[in-house]
């Protein structure tokens, strides 16, 4: 067995136990305390979300307050429980103890940096070209299975490749969603929860790159083994 073979079978060993591990992982941490009270509740949409617009006036002469644009974002929340506090629904005779585990924020214009959109935007090209380049490969791995070419180094290398590639859009995913997640730590404070990170980087690219990556070592191994065979007889 190659060193890259002996490599690439222990990382796929270690990433299904990361995998396994990460289910139940979360990383997050609570805030300092706060001079303003913290308030959850129902309500109409507060002043931060509309603009008073100067120079545009009713009939009556009265200035023109117009919503202002929010940013949407989701991210994932952990409820501050208080011992013998929790998060009730009564109705209808029914009791429920409910726990939520993700929100969608309306953030107002200018609240926030542009970091999130910026990283989101950056991630997302980086990951448009990576997925382009998988498909030229795969065309390319087609094109050498119709001819016949399948245990030589050209088709290990295109495996290996491709999965070095999908391992690549995993760690972008996870790093993208970790820098976005912990600006959402340090930057937005909620009342009675707490911004978290939970990793929803898709495990399957990281997993199937790594098999592609093993089965490429082991056509060159075949490879290998045939051209032995063909100078022994």
């Amino acid at each position: 067995m190659n060193k890259k073979l002996k490599l690439y079978c222990s990382l796929f060993v270690v990433v299904l136990v990361l995998a396994l591990i990460s289910k139940c992982h979360v990383v997050g941490f609570q805030y300092g305390s706060s001079s303003e009270s913290p308030v959850l509740e129902f309500g109409n949409k507060p002043s931060e979300f509309y603009i008073v617009n100067d120079t545009v006036f009713h009939e009556g002469g009265m200035n023109v307050t117009q919503q202002s644009k929010a940013i949407t974002m989701d991210v994932f929340v952990r409820h501050h429980t208080s011992a013998g506090r929790e998060l009730i629904s009564r109705a209808d005779g029914q009791v429920y103890s409910i726990q939520v585990n993700s929100a969608k924020l309306n953030v107002p214009i200018g609240q926030l940096s542009n970091m999130p959109l910026i990283s989101t935007i950056v991630s997302g090209v980086v990951y448009l070209v990576l997925i382009l380049w998988v498909l030229i490969l795969a065309f390319k791995m087609i094109g050498s299975i119709r001819k016949g070419e399948i245990f030589v180094s050209k088709m290990a290398r295109y495996l290996e490749i491709t999965g070095i590639i999908l391992s690549a859009i995993y760690l972008l995913q996870f790093i993208s969603g970790y820098l976005i997640a912990q600006y959402f730590i340090n930057h937005v404070v909620l009342a009675e929860m707490e911004v978290i990170f939970k990793n929803t980087a898709n495990f399957m690219f990281l997993i199937t790159g790594l098999a592609l990556m093993i089965i490429s070592q082991v056509i060159l191994m075949g490879r290998d083994l045939k051209e032995e065979q063909e100078l022994t007889i």
